[in-house]
């Protein structure tokens, strides 16, 4: 079983910020060989809505580049989306038990 917790943040104000359907998405209890689809959420009005996507550590999780990511090993790893508008950025806490 995967477990997704959302945490509650400000509403989006400009037009270039992003973010995983939430600023704080943590995925826990994630199984080795599993993986989830991450969604990027960024403003509809943007010129330029392509994202990035890397893994701090991808001998635990991977992450393609279209936001799927792969348990690979037991431990924590970080998603981290980013806008080709701007830089910003989104992560994600993934733990793969």
């Amino acid at each position: 079983m995967v477990n997704i917790t959302r945490k509650t943040i400000p509403a989006n104000v400009h037009v270039d910020q992003t973010t995983l359907g939430t600023k704080d998405l943590v995925i826990t209890a994630m199984p080795v060989k599993k993986s989830v689809m991450l969604t990027p959420v960024v403003t509809a009005t943007a010129f330029d809505r392509t994202v990035s996507f890397r893994s701090s550590d991808p001998h635990i999780a991977t992450v393609s580049a279209n936001g799927v990511v792969s348990a690979k090993a037991p431990g924590t790893a970080t998603i981290i989306m980013r806008t080709s508008d701007g830089g910003y950025e989104a992560r994600c806490s993934v733990t793969v038990e």
